[in-house]
């Protein structure tokens, strides 16, 4: 089975076991819980110290879009997946799912093939984000191009998708769904409010906060994204995630 990632708070023991009943339930054992970040400092010293020397805008990202008091869960989300793409770049992983801890899984998540997506970097398996254009098969999933909107609760990674994303990540100046956004398909469509920000921090000028190893990566080498036409994995609307509700 291919690695899956779960980002869980500690605290959140709960809806751990529900996710881990769920993966189970249809046999796929090869999960690793990674810890969500709930910490200022924690988050600062990670991305310094793990990731580059260059200190991430956290003190004045989100001029006018996200209200000072919401920004530590948007952080903590940030840095959760990232650390994820950290991790598949220094242990060489291939492919990966990502899923957060507040999903529902209806299909068992199939067995994929790193040289069946040579071509891919993400592929969106919640039910947040709608495909365009015509069918195709990458390995056993059927998939559309995909415009992602937001939610980043349920996707398979690859090892050059964690790359490019690192490079895309940095300067932060939204949330890390709508930052991909940014980067998705040769398009940038975006709210207005983030492109505000942008323009506070330019997208343009994010490799000078990247990795040394990243800073290559230009904002024109966008992230090839798709959608499956089977949600395998459905978000669960009837919770709040505890990343976003942290004061």
């Amino acid at each position: 089975m291919n690695p899956i990632f779960i980002i869980n708070l500690p605290k959140s023991q709960s809806r751990l076991k529900q996710i881990t009943d769920q993966l189970q339930h249809y046999k796929l054992t090869d999960y690793e819980v990674i810890e969500a970040y709930d910490s200022i400092n924690k988050q600062k010293d990670y991305i310094n110290e793990c990731l580059s020397e260059k200190k991430c805008l956290f003190e004045n990202m989100y001029i006018g879009y996200i209200l000072p008091n919401e920004r530590p869960g948007v952080i903590g989300c940030f840095a959760s997946h990232v650390q994820i793409y950290n991790k598949m770049i220094n242990e060489n992983i291939q492919i990966a799912y990502v899923l957060e801890d507040d999903i529902i899984i209806n299909a068992s998540l199939p067995l994929l093939n790193p040289t069946d997506f040579d071509n891919v970097d993400i592929v969106y398996i919640n039910d947040r984000n709608y495909g365009f254009g015509s069918e195709h098969r990458i390995g056993p999933l059927i998939v559309k191009k995909c415009k992602p909107k937001w939610g980043t609760d349920g996707y398979i990674v690859t090892l050059h998708g964690a790359k490019k994303l690192i490079g895309c990540c940095f300067p932060m100046v939204a949330p890390i769904d709508t930052q991909i956004r940014h980067f998705t398909n040769d398009s940038r469509v975006t709210c207005h409010l983030t492109k505000k920000c942008s323009k506070e921090f330019p997208l343009d000028r994010k490799s000078e906060y990247a990795p040394v190893e990243y800073q290559h990566i230009s904002k024109d080498l966008v992230l090839n994204v798709f959608k499956t036409q089977t949600d395998y994995v459905i978000h669960n609307n009837k919770l709040k995630s505890d990343i976003s509700n942290l004061k």
